[in-house]
């Protein structure tokens, strides 16, 4: 059976920046959930990124909204195993243009919801549109059969997480990709 991982910060980098949300060419700031809901991105490039605060640069940053920002080398690794499950688009942190924005394009339908902790919106949250969609979720766990071939990916109805399989996670470790740790979900 496969084992899945979300992606998170790694908290372990003393001094570690905090990435603000893109900007296009004119200074317009993006909505950084562009890059988190599994949809191809068609707008300009290289998008333009702030160090908000710190100052020690890491290889693999989840910046606003989660947002996966990361060095080109590292996203050149990932195109040798999941070239048709991302895009990559070009970056420049503060000035730095040998960073991507990694923006993941899978999107299953994979939450097994008898065995994850989700909180959803009710009526006394006081907005109807949202009634009964997830409002967020503890525990998140994975109905493997819904994955198929996917090694990288996203949640339908929670985009949020970004979650990969064993292989990716042993090839960023193996790559020693500095900012992220790796937390199994079941």
């Amino acid at each position: 059976m496969e084992r899945f991982y979300r992606i998170i910060d790694s908290t372990t980098f003393r001094n570690r920046w905090h990435l603000g949300a893109p900007c296009d060419q004119n200074g317009a700031e993006i909505d950084p959930r562009v890059f988190t809901m599994a949809q191809r991105y068609v707008g300009s490039e290289p998008v333009n990124i702030t160090v908000k605060q710190g100052g020690c640069p890491l290889d693999f940053t989840l910046g606003s909204f989660d947002m996966p920002v990361i060095r080109a080398w590292v996203g050149r690794a990932l195109s040798e195993s999941v070239a048709n499950e991302i895009q990559l688009i070009k970056a420049s942190v503060d000035g730095d243009n040998d960073f991507v924005v990694l923006n993941v394009l899978s999107n299953l339908d994979a939450i097994d919801e008898a065995r994850s902790e989700i909180t959803r919106w009710t009526e006394d949250d006081g907005r109807p549109e949202k009634v009964g969609t997830y409002f967020g979720i503890g525990r998140i766990a994975i109905r493997n059969d819904k994955v198929q071939e996917a090694k990288i990916f996203r949640l339908r109805k929670w985009e949020l997480p970004l979650i990969v399989t064993d292989s990716i996670k042993s090839t960023l470790q193996k790559l020693k990709v500095t900012g992220i740790d790796f937390e199994e979900l079941k």
